[in-house]
């Protein structure tokens, strides 16, 4: 590998200190700077709406590496700065007003949590949760018996009413659609997770949506479309996440949902990769682009965008593989879900408000696409490995162990 000038990674993300850390093991000889827009270490976001959010992990568990990991590797952390431009035709980008060069750009600028658009949603009491700062803030304001509206029971919205009830908040969730996570897991397992939910008394509104965040100066109540009204002091909007892509549109980048790259990382501009929750990887054995908001596909990207710089580049073309936690439940999820797809279970999938033991294969055309599985890890990796694109999560050394 020839030393092209200094490698600067955007976004201090885990898909980004990944990247960086792993740019160095690769022998990356170069000055590496991590430029992040938060004032902190490089943290892992899943424990946001889990422990860390219950108050049974602190900071230390969620960090990518101690900051000494990043002194010793020669990396550069510029933190709560932000790149406002790109400037790929000179290889430069514009960071809190400096035009600083680089011989490699890596842009890990991950997603920002989708607002709502409602009347009364900027009022006091209304969260979102993607950084730790939004967590602190929630977790600041929770207390027992608060009302708590959770809006949207994807795997944020699912997380934060588990967590939020055994903190002995009074949950409602509200989702139009008809089980949460519906667009992740079969039907089945759907259904599971709302008579989960029940059984722990979260009062679910599905097939519904809210019309109004009412309320003078703090959140009063929301009110559906039905013209229910909801009584709260809390509204926590979980609606998903919008990339960051705004620096790379306006540099003319390829852009569709996501910063559109190859399976190695490559964007349209030379000498610029993506990483991370901002991407829409190029998935061959799906042979289109995809855009995956997981902790290990960000994990794998920025892997490959190393292997790539560092001149030895091998495609990433696998099947994701996610995980959530809710209450005592742990259910993964390897594949490319598809709620409207045939579903073949093997075990109880649940019963009287419990999770059982169980694997859901979801099938398209014959061929198994996803399984689900809570309490069958062992047989849910052996089927993921016959999944297109290989295994979903294969054995890989921890990296504070590296």
């Amino acid at each position: 590998m020839s030393a092209r000038g200094p490698a600067i990674v955007v976004g201090a993300s885990l898909a980004g200190a990944t990247a960086a850390l792993a740019l160095r093991r690769h022998g990356w000889s170069e000055p590496i700077m991590l430029v992040g827009e938060e004032d902190r270490l490089p943290y892992e976001r899943p424990q946001l709406s889990k422990g860390y959010l219950a108050g049974a992990r602190d900071l230390g568990h969620l960090l990518v590496a101690p900051e000494r990991r990043f002194a010793d590797a020669g990396i550069e952390l510029v933190l709560g700065q932000r790149v406002t431009e790109l400037h790929p035709g000179d290889h430069r980008v514009t960071v809190g007003g400096r035009r600083l060069p680089y011989g490699v750009l890596v842009l890990c600028t991950g997603a920002t949590a989708r607002r709502p658009v409602l009347p009364g949603a900027g009022l006091r009491g209304v969260h979102l949760l993607r950084t730790l700062a939004d967590a602190d803030r929630l977790r600041a304001e929770v207390a027992p018996g608060t009302p708590v509206v959770v809006v949207g029971m994807g795997l944020i919205g699912s997380e934060v009413a588990a967590t939020l009830n055994r903190l002995g908040a009074d949950v409602v969730a509200v989702d139009p659609l008809p089980a949460p996570l519906h667009r992740l897991v079969p039907a089945p397992v759907g259904e599971m997770l709302a008579d989960l939910h029940r059984g722990h008394g979260v009062r679910l509104r599905l097939g519904r949506s809210v019309r109004e965040i009412a309320g003078r100066d703090r959140v009063e109540a929301v009110v559906l479309d039905d013209g229910e009204r909801l009584p709260a002091r809390m509204v926590v909007a979980g609606l998903g996440a919008v990339p960051n892509t705004g620096p790379a549109v306006a540099a003319g980048l390829d852009v569709g949902v996501g910063i559109r790259t190859d399976a190695f990382g490559r964007t349209s501009a030379p000498d610029v990769y993506a990483a991370g929750d901002v991407t829409e990887q190029f998935v061959p054995h799906r042979g289109r682009h995809e855009r995956v908001e997981h902790w290990k596909h960000a994990i794998q990207q920025a892997g490959a965008v190393a292997a790539a710089i560092a001149g030895t580049p091998v495609p990433l073309d696998e099947s994701p593989w996610f995980w959530t936690d809710q209450y005592d439940v742990h259910l993964e999820v390897a594949g490319w879900p598809d709620a409207a797809a045939p579903v073949v279970v093997d075990g109880v999938v649940g019963a009287g408000g419990q999770a059982g033991e169980f694997l859901a294969r979801t099938v398209v055309d014959g061929r198994v696409q996803a399984v689900t599985g809570v309490g069958r890890g062992r047989e849910l990796r052996a089927l993921g490995r016959a999944l297109p694109g290989g295994p979903p999560h294969e054995t890989y050394t921890d990296r504070r162990q590296e």
